[in-house]
């Protein structure tokens, strides 16, 4: 019997020295930009030719493959590239089925100003009736400084000072995982807050220079592969026995993201991170994202607003958070740098069930059949 189900769990007392206030706060793994748009026939065309080398000496046109090619890996779809001259400004309303990439130094006639003036790139999506993404554009601002390089961003400093007398410089951003993230957005992803992937959320800049497993999920589970997510728990189920198309995606880790592990020590620091994808006919209405943790010696735990506090087993009791319109993908951040020692919390096995309620169904939840689950040493 799993902790989700419609009989009664008995609490056992608290597991020594655990806090029950455990972060709760709204970090988010993938998100979709709204409902995932299939590529029309599977297939995305960017044209683009850039004439020059970066200054690290690699081709613009090079990099850009490069990101490609990442995409390409990890989820077959068909993204093509035809070596031709582009520019995004003038061919920005003319659907051809390729999107245009370039430099902008006008931001097209100040059309895009707005935009560049928070991000240093960003990509158009033009989809036709039926919702399938056609095409996708993708201009980068000329007029900041642009490299090709691998690891964590590079900040050039200037020699002279700036504001409150602290060091002037700006950001020298990497055009290749910019392009990476940039591709992204157009196979359906929006940002996320997860520190390791390329899809985070920092102005369009991340340390990461590759694909997280948090960016290769979302993209094969908006593209109907969802076998192709390493992190997808498997068997979803309801309260009532009725099947259900929902997903559920999660996992725990002790180095913010890189990997995801079903065993650590006492003394490690982890996250735990899951995404729901709701039934489609269920999105934007009311509901309630829900999180129970089971230790192995029966104890539960219900996720609240403020925090964690014990779950009897109940379908009320699960109601204690937030009604909100569902997005088509939902994340939870169950545990942000929780220290496990700190906590008083080693020697167990713990099961994350993850899953979500309509407010016109009380009395139905759709959940993990399988959990996120792993053992803390002694």
């Amino acid at each position: 019997m799993t902790v989700f189900s419609k009989c009664k769990t008995f609490l056992h007392s608290l597991p020594t020295g655990f806090t029950l206030a455990l972060f709760a706060g709204s970090t988010q793994a993938f998100v979709y930009q709204s409902n995932p748009n299939p590529l029309k026939d599977d297939v995305l065309t960017y044209q683009v030719d850039i004439p020059g080398l970066a200054p690290s000496g690699v081709s613009w046109n090079t990099a850009f493959d490069q990101a490609v090619e990442d995409w390409v890996a990890v989820t077959g779809l068909d993204i093509r590239v035809i070596r031709e001259t582009s520019n995004p400004c003038e061919q920005f309303n003319h659907n051809t089925g390729r999107g245009y990439v370039g430099f902008v130094m006008d931001a097209c006639d100040g059309y895009w100003s707005g935009f560049f003036a928070h991000h240093p790139a960003f990509a158009t999506v033009v989809s036709n009736r039926e919702q399938e993404v056609l095409s996708s554009n993708i201009l980068f601002d000329g007029n900041v400084k642009w490299d090709i390089y691998s690891g964590e961003l590079y900040w050039e400093r200037s020699s002279e000072l700036g504001e409150n007398d602290q060091p002037a410089g700006e950001w020298i951003y990497d055009f290749r995982r910019t392009a990476k993230h940039e591709i992204g957005h157009a196979l359906g992803l929006g940002h996320g807050y997860f520190p390791h992937s390329i899809m985070s959320y920092a102005d369009d800049t991340t340390n990461s220079d590759s694909l997280s497993i948090d960016d290769i999920c979302g993209v094969n589970i908006a593209h109907g592969n969802p076998e192709g997510c390493s992190l997808l728990l498997s068997n979803p189920a309801t309260f009532s026995g009725e099947t259900t198309t929902a997903m559920f995606v999660g996992g725990a880790s002790n180095d913010r993201g890189v990997s995801f592990n079903n065993s650590f020590r006492a003394n490690d620091t982890i996250d735990i991170m899951a995404t729901v994808v709701i039934e489609p006919e269920h999105f934007d209405k009311a509901g309630r994202m829900l999180t129970v943790i089971q230790f192995s010696d029966g104890t539960a735990l219900m996720k609240t607003d403020i925090g964690f506090a014990p779950w009897d087993g109940s379908v009320e009791a699960l109601r204690s958070t937030e009604s909100k319109p569902l997005k088509y993908s939902n994340e939870i951040y169950v545990l942000k740098d929780f220290n496990l020692k700190e906590n008083g919390v080693s020697n167990t096995e713990v099961s994350v069930y993850v899953g979500y309620s309509l407010d016109e169904q009380p009395d139905e939840v759709y959940f993990s059949g399988s959990p996120i689950f792993f053992a803390i040493e002694p």
